[in-house]
């Protein structure tokens, strides 16, 4: 979309000069809506990105942290097929729910 390639133009020129910054005008922005090519996530992969970051539960998901943790075996094929698929299609559409709680300052 052109309106948040501006943007993101935009914001990268107000912000101030940093030295041998990485973020530079000759970087492309990503305006392709499809993954056209990637290398399908493995099981094992997946397995070693939950271990480095561990298992995050919301309350608003339908399988608690522990019985997550005592199925992994059993559940990495199953995300690992959610992964490849959400990726190849570039949507998360059955992903999108949200838990939101307000809290007072």
């Amino acid at each position: 979309n052109e309106y948040f390639n501006e943007k993101i133009i935009n914001i990268r020129k107000e912000l101030p000069p940093i030295g041998n910054s990485c973020v530079n005008e000759t970087v492309p922005i990503f305006t392709d809506g499809y993954l056209n090519d990637f290398t399908p996530c493995s099981e094992e992969e997946l397995r070693q990105i939950i271990q480095e970051t561990g298992i995050k539960c919301a309350p608003i998901d339908f399988l608690p942290e522990a019985t997550v943790k005592e199925n992994i075996d059993t559940l990495i094929p199953l995300l690992c097929k959610l992964v490849n698929q959400s990726l190849s299609t570039g949507s998360i559409d059955s992903l999108k729910i949200a838990d939101v709680i307000p809290t007072l300052k």
